[in-house]
């Protein structure tokens, strides 16, 4: 076997498998088209990967790819945005094989509600910008950096940070919260089979909301992330131990410059129960088809 054509997730103890459950593509807020992105980190050589686009049944089928004599993991997963006494949180969801159909539909389903979302928050804006029709249909998700891109073409702000900043993020309070609870999203998921862990949590509200989402049935906190060091990973680490939970971890690569895709990874050995739970030493998942 060459050095590049490779499925490094059944491996010797002297291997390491290199791992990234959080990233995005143009169906939601990233960058690049899923085969790009699957394409690019291959070739970054990540060896388990999942995409997350917010609130969207994958684009991506579960399972391994070959693409250009690489072999990479995808498993299936989704980033699901909620409210908690009045704060936005996100919720990723993981499937060790395919998502099941009846959790997709409601994934197309919040993403069609993230179409009238956009409608309404532009409204509140006083601009003219609407979802296209297929975000209608649920098959792209709106965000708020499509409506931030919609403050700055109509001139209301210079840039998108200040978009953000003043118009369109959570602080400002000017758009619509979004209509689901974090903790129902937690049961809906884990009715549907689902792995559950609270997306890049602050480390006060971790500290303060954590026991009560660990009692609803919360599995993991994204303690591995590029950014926030060393001692707020291990805090996380602690904190999800002591509540019976296990850890996730992921660039939330979007694209358009930054960090490289493939610059952060998650050593397999530091997820535990995550590892487990989607069966990320087996290697394969029957069914994929390759990336055309």
């Amino acid at each position: 076997m060459s050095r590049r054509k490779r499925v490094r997730v059944n491996s010797g103890p002297k291997e390491r498998t290199r791992v990234d459950l959080h990233m995005h593509t143009i169906a939601s807020d990233g960058h690049r088209t899923a085969a790009e992105l699957v394409a690019v980190a291959a070739a970054a050589r990540l060896d388990v990967i999942s995409i997350t686009d917010h609130d969207l049944a994958p684009v991506v089928a579960a399972g391994v790819h070959e693409v250009g004599g690489v072999s990479l993991r995808v498993i299936a997963g989704v980033e699901v945005s909620t409210m908690h006494e009045g704060v936005e949180l996100h919720l990723l969801v993981y499937f060790p094989e395919q998502m099941p159909p009846d959790f997709a539909r409601w994934c197309t389903s919040r993403a069609q509600w993230r179409a009238r979302w956009f409608d309404a928050s532009m409204s509140a804006l006083g601009l003219e910008a609407r979802a296209d029709e297929t975000a209608r249909a649920g098959l792209r998700s709106l965000t708020r950096v499509h409506m931030a891109r919609a403050v700055v073409e109509a001139g209301l702000a210079p840039s998108m940070g200040l978009a953000f900043k003043s118009w369109v993020g959570t602080e400002p309070g000017r758009i619509p919260h979004i209509d689901l609870q974090f903790e129902d999203a937690i049961t809906i998921a884990r009715d549907a089979g689902g792995w559950t862990s609270w997306a890049h949590p602050h480390t006060r509200r971790a500290e303060a909301w954590a026991p009560g989402f660990a009692k609803k049935g919360l599995h993991a906190l994204e303690a591995w992330r590029p950014v926030g060091g060393r001692h707020r990973r291990e805090l996380l680490h602690r904190l999800a131990h002591r509540h019976g939970m296990g850890v996730t971890g992921g660039s939330d690569h979007h694209g358009g410059g930054g960090r490289p895709l493939g610059s952060f990874a998650v050593p397999l050995k530091a997820l535990g129960a995550t590892a487990v739970a989607l069966n990320l030493q087996s290697g394969r998942v029957a069914g994929a088809p390759l990336l055309s």
